[in-house]
Order: structure tokens, then C-alpha cells, then sequence
């Protein structure tokens, strides 16, 4: 019987899933014996991977790797998801306390869900524990050549700023681009870039871009080129993040504001509904009020509406796990 341990290289982990598939009548316990131990000194786990929150495209030639330690011994054993589920069963474990780390490779090998804890074995007894995976951190990545643009060659420092999400400062690689990068949850964010003299004093900005809007995908990383002459950015990737956005935003202007409703979300956790507004196509959308899930509507004040302006509205669902929408379609009023 083959013993798997230690790191597997990347190349091998995924060929090895193609054996692996032998073995899923019975998970991938078949597979995971253990050198004997006396029974007073080991037990058993049985682990699996929770993954009803994870739709069945990033399911997709995915596979679980399940990593324990406990002090100087690490045991890796790697499970396909077949059936939108993968499980483990180790025998003849030392008893004590082992940490856990289960990690969700897509079909690139990129961890894009991934949970930890530590689990106690008992002398002669099996623990069964279901792991609830969590979504990873995207990076959001941007590159750029200042020299491309005659009124930014005065560059001296620049600056990703995203919303929400603060800001990343740019530094020169060796090819003597500016690069940044910023570590974001899954969702839609607003990016715009920011260029400076000799320091980030007010003083000393030469340029911000308009915002432009990024969507950020679980374990990936999305890298924009940005280009000066263009005005725009090439952007690699995309989202799948549940729940789906709302539908049927409509704008109706009153003597007290402007009444924006939408369609209810019909997924049964949503909590709440967060409305965005922007009155000019060169600012970045501001969240402007959060709705709980049994209302549909909210009444955005006439005395905070700019005459002459043309406002953008958008409206996202967020879930009990606070996981955030795609923003619903852009509704224009003019006012």
C-alpha cells in the first residue's frame, strides 16, 4: 500500500488524481493506511470537506488536499471532488491534538477555498469533523509604464487606490514598470490609480485616473495593464460569487429624493441589500445606505441630489457569511 506524505509536487499531485478516482466508492480512505499502532496509543479520523456554498464550475477537475501535524509529523493526502464532495479516513493516528489545514485547488492548482483548526484524536476511537471551507483572498495586480505618457514622465511614486480596500503603493521592477498589488476578498471593487512628484503630498499629484470597476475571483489574481494613450485597462478575469445580483432596479424621482427599488434576491440567506451612487460618470460609486433583506426600496434625499447631475445607482445582495453580490445593472436618473 502507498503511503502519501510530505509535499507533493504540483505536476504529480494532478496526475495522481486519475488513481485516486479508483477509489472514491469508499472516498479516499483506501488509500490513507497508516503504519500500526498499538490501539492504546491510536485512533481514527474521518474528515470532509463542507462545500455546498461552492458552485459546481469552480467544483470543476477540482481536488481537496488535506495536510496534518502534530510537533515534527505532517501527513498530505490529496481526494478529487466527485459529486461536489470529498472525504478522509486515516487510521492508526497517535493520540493528541493534530492541526489541519484542507485546501481547494481549481483545475490550475490554485487554492481558491481553504479552512484550518486543530482536532483531537482519542485512544480507540473515531473523530468525524466536516470542515466548512472559506473562500481565499484574490490580488488584484497592476502594471504600468508612466513613460508612455509625456505629461506623466515627472513620476516619481504612485499609488493603487481601491474601494473598498485602501490603497497599495507602485514600485519599479527591473524591467522598469510600476507594479502594485492588493490582497481583496471576493467581489466587485472600484480601482483608480494616482500619480505623484517627489512625495504623496497633495501638493505633488499629477494625475488620478477615473475609477473603473474590477471583479476579484476566490484564490485568483487579476493583473490590469494599465495604458495612458487609451485611457483604459485590460483586465484578465472574472467573478462567480454568490448570491446573484439583484434584478429590476428602478429609479422614480419625488418631491422628498429619489426612490430606488429593486426585485428581492431569491436565495434564502441573503441579510441584507447595500445601494451604491455615484452623481458623475468620473467618481467611484459610494455606498449610501445597507437594507435589511425584507425591504426592497430606500429613499435617497432630495437634499442630497445635485441639480443638472445624471445619477448611477447600482444595489448588491450580501448573504449570512457576508459574502457580497456582482452589483445589479447600472439604472441612470437624470435630476
Amino acid at each position: 500500500m502507498m503511503i502519501l506524505s510530505g509535499v507533493i509536487p504540483a505536476k504529480a499531485r494532478w496526475a495522481l488524481l486519475v488513481i485516486l478516482a479508483a477509489f472514491l466508492a469508499a472516498g479516499c480512505g483506501a488509500v490513507n493506511s497508516l503504519p500500526q499502532a498499538g490501539q492504546e496509543h491510536s485512533g481514527s479520523l474521518h474528515i470532509s470537506a463542507d462545500m455546498s456554498a461552492i458552485s459546481a464550475m469552480e467544483l470543476s477537475e477540482a481536488a481537496v488536499e488535506l495536510t496534518i501535524r502534530k510537533n515534527k509529523s505532517v501527513i498530505t493526502r490529496v481526494c478529487p471532488v466527485v459529486g461536489g464532495s470529498a472525504s478522509f479516513h486515516l487510521e492508526n493516528l497517535l493520540i493528541g491534538t493534530w492541526s489541519i489545514t484542507m485546501e481547494l485547488r481549481d483545475g490550475d492548482g490554485d487554492v481558491t477555498y481553504a479552512a484550518s483548526g486543530a482536532i483531537d484524536i482519542l485512544p480507540n476511537e473515531t473523530t468525524s469533523v466536516s470542515v466548512t471551507l472559506q473562500p481565499k483572498k484574490g490580488v488584484l495586480e497592476v502594471r504600468l509604464d508612466p513613460t508612455q505618457h509625456g505629461q506623466l514622465t515627472a513620476t516619481g511614486k504612485a499609488r493603487l487606490n481601491v474601494n473598498p480596500g485602501g490603497y497599495a503603493t507602485l514600485a519599479p521592477d527591473e524591467d522598469g514598470m510600476l507594479v502594485g498589488e492588493k490582497e481583496l476578498a471576493p467581489g466587485d471593487y472600484d480601482y483608480s490609480l494616482s500619480f505623484y512628484g517627489e512625495s504623496f503630498l497633495v501638493g505633488e499629484l499629477i494625475y488620478e485616473t477615473p475609477w473603473q470597476t474590477v471583479a476579484i475571483r476566490p484564490g485568483k489574481r487579476v493583473v490590469v495593464f494599465w495604458e495612458p494613450g487609451a485611457g483604459t485597462a485590460l483586465i484578465e478575469g472574472s467573478v462567480d460569487n454568490p448570491p446573484p445580483a439583484p434584478e429590476g432596479v428602478v429609479l422614480q424621482l419625488t418631491a422628498e429624493g429619489l426612490l430606488i427599488s429593486w426585485d428581492p434576491v431569491a436565495e434564502p440567506d441573503v441579510s441584507l441589500y447595500r445601494v451604491y451612487l455615484r452623481q458623475s460618470i468620473f467618481d467611484k460609486f459610494a455606498e449610501v445606505a445597507e437594507i435589511e433583506a425584507q425591504e426592497t426600496s430606500y429613499l435617497y434625499p432630495a437634499n442630497k441630489l445635485e441639480s443638472g447631475s445624471s445619477v448611477e445607482v447600482v444595489v448588491t445582495a450580501v448573504d449570512a457569511a457576508g459574502q457580497e453580490s456582482k452589483r445589479s445593472a447600472v439604472v441612470t436618473e437624470q435630476i
